[in-house]
Order: C-alpha cells, then structure tokens, then sequence
C-alpha cells in the first residue's frame, strides 16, 4: 500500500530490508501521519510513524485558502493585523511535517530530562528515519487519558498530573525548549518498575 511505498521512497530500500515484521494495521491515526509497530531484523520492537502522501501539498493548499481569508478579515477588522498569525503559520507549518526535526528535537528534550528516572522518551532509530519517517524504540504503555486502565494498573492519577506538571514546568521555565503537543495520543504511562 501508499504506506509501505512511502517508507521504502523514503529510505530507499526494500520492506524486507528494512523490518523483520511490519504490522500493515496502523495503531494509530492522527492529521499528518499514521503510526505503526514493526520489528527490525535484530529484534528490537519498533514505532514507525509514516506521513500520509502528498499532505505538503494539501497543506500548502490550505495555508493559501487561509492567506486569502487572512486578507478579506485585514478589511473587515483594521485594528489587528493578521499577517503576524500568517507568518507564523508559514514557518511553522514546514516544520510540521519534518521528522528529522522532530526526531532531534525529541532527543534534546530527552538530553534535558535525563537526569528524571520517571520520564522515558522514545530513543530515535537514524537509520530507519528520514523527513516523512520516523522510527523510534515501542514502548508498552496506556494512553495518559484511560484513567480507569491506569487505575487497574495500580497507578495513580494524581502523581501521573505531578509527574507532567513538574517535567513541563522544567522544559519551559529551565530549558526554554518543550513538548508542544500534549495530546492524551502522544503520552503515555506505565507503572514503576519494581
């Protein structure tokens, strides 16, 4: 399917080349990309998040339609100038969809909670990652939103929000560099060990 074809465009190699296992079953969907699990060929489990084809390019439609909506509320409302939201949505957006980035900006907040044994950040894969893939190591955990499955696991939910206040006080106040997608998909909790 489009997904295989984009992870082997991407890393210019075959599917067999590449995983040992490739689950076609995406476990997860969001707007710019689909995630899936896969094994590579030494065993180790792995999350491949793949960018869906050609969403640069709806993307870039979109960024127009709103330039144009951006320009006709310039009219309407002349106190606020629009095109400060507009330049921010242009650098940004490109960003978006730049694995590589996000894969360097994951280990330098990884770099900067190290020293937090109750924070574990995916580590990238390089060698499986290119601007629209990027894999990194599957961690088994529950989604941060399912309460009554971490109240099963016999987690609290209380010292989960303590945990994630405090980390993100952290990255914003201390480093200045943070997580900008808190959504219950991209954060996950399992139980301490031991």
């Amino acid at each position: 399917g489009q997904v295989r074809e984009t992870i082997e465009r991407e890393l210019g190699k075959p599917m067999a080349e590449l995983f040992a296992s490739f689950d076609d079953v995406a476990l997860a969907a969001a707007s710019l990309a689909q995630v899936h699990r896969a094994t590579l060929h030494d065993g180790r489990d792995v999350a491949v998040k793949v960018q869906y084809p050609g969403i640069d390019r709806i993307l870039e439609t979109d960024l127009r339609n709103i330039a144009i909506l951006v320009k006709i509320l310039a009219r309407i409302e002349k106190n606020f100038d629009f095109r400060i939201m507009m330049r921010e949505l242009n650098k940004d957006m490109p960003r978006e969809l730049d694995f590589e980035l996000e894969g360097r900006s994951s280990e330098r907040v990884a770099k900067d909670l190290a020293h937090r044994h109750d924070i574990r950040i995916p580590k990238v894969h390089w060698a499986e990652t290119r601007r629209r893939v990027l894999t990194t190591e599957f961690i088994e955990a529950t989604k941060i939103s399912d309460i009554e499955a971490l109240l099963a696991e016999g987690i609290d939910p209380n010292q989960v929000a303590l945990i994630m206040t405090e980390a993100y006080c952290e990255q914003i106040l201390v480093h200045g560099f943070f997580h900008a997608d808190p959504h219950p998909g991209n954060i996950m909790v399992r139980a301490a060990a031991g």
